[in-house]
């Protein structure tokens, strides 16, 4: 089976380090989005490495042990999945245009396509390879805290619940982002998150999602670049 012998992993936290650590996670953005005001960046490799190591600190907090918990070595059936979760998103994200056609649901474009023509396609790889480690533990760490704080709960309702709360709380990250469009980054957003996530809970291993994050962004990035109106 593609989900193998693989368990989530174990960490016996109190509620108060979970609650720091997971506070210091999504402060990151906070933090590195005050230094690019204060200081004004025009770089976009330095907020995400703010980002990411705020983020780290942030799930060490939880467990000095945590990222070797979480980031695991790639063996053949993550590399399978990595295509699999790249196609699970793909559907996900038809199921949010679908969802965003049905209940009207306007959206904003996101400002990072206004950016391409700023920075160079190397700036945009490296800090996005940067960020997407941040922004992988924002999500992971959530859903984690739930396998972990109710495990009186039956495994299929904590999953479901941990996926709900995870993709939520990911959307709410991006409500800025959208011009304040709650509804697109809860909904919207939040169902993208979950065709990532999937690819998570089939491998337990954070390193897979990384890369389907990765590569799921860069398709859609390099889309718009070769389809954008010159």
């Amino acid at each position: 089976m593609l989900e193998g012998k693989r368990k989530y992993p174990e960490i016996n936290a109190s509620l108060f380090r979970w609650i720091l650590g997971i506070f210091v996670c999504y402060g990151s953005l906070l933090v590195s989005s005050l230094i690019i005001f204060l200081f004004n960046i025009e770089n976009l490799i330095i907020p995400a490495l703010i980002m990411s190591f705020l983020s780290i600190m942030g799930a060490l907090i939880i467990d000095k042990n945590i990222l070797r918990k979480l980031f695991l070595f790639l063996n053949f059936k993550d590399v399978i999945f990595v295509f699999v979760g790249l196609i699970i998103s793909f559907i996900f994200i038809i199921f949010a245009s679908f969802a965003a056609t049905y209940f009207k649901i306007g959206g904003e474009v996101n400002p990072i396509f206004g950016l391409l023509d700023k920075f160079s396609k190397s700036e945009f790889l490296i800090s996005s390879a940067i960020q997407f480690i941040g922004e992988e533990l924002m999500f992971v760490l959530p859903f984690l805290f739930v396998i972990n704080k109710f495990k009186k709960t039956p495994k299929i309702i904590r999953v479901f619940l941990a996926v709900i709360i995870s993709s939520l709380l990911f959307g709410a990250l991006h409500i800025p982002t959208y011009n304040f469009n709650i509804v697109q980054a809860l909904v919207l957003i939040g169902i993208v998150r979950t065709g990532i996530t999937i690819t998570y809970i089939f491998r337990k291993n954070l390193t897979v999602s990384y890369i389907v994050h990765f590569l799921y962004d860069w398709i859609i990035i390099l889309m718009a670049i070769k389809y954008s109106p010159m």
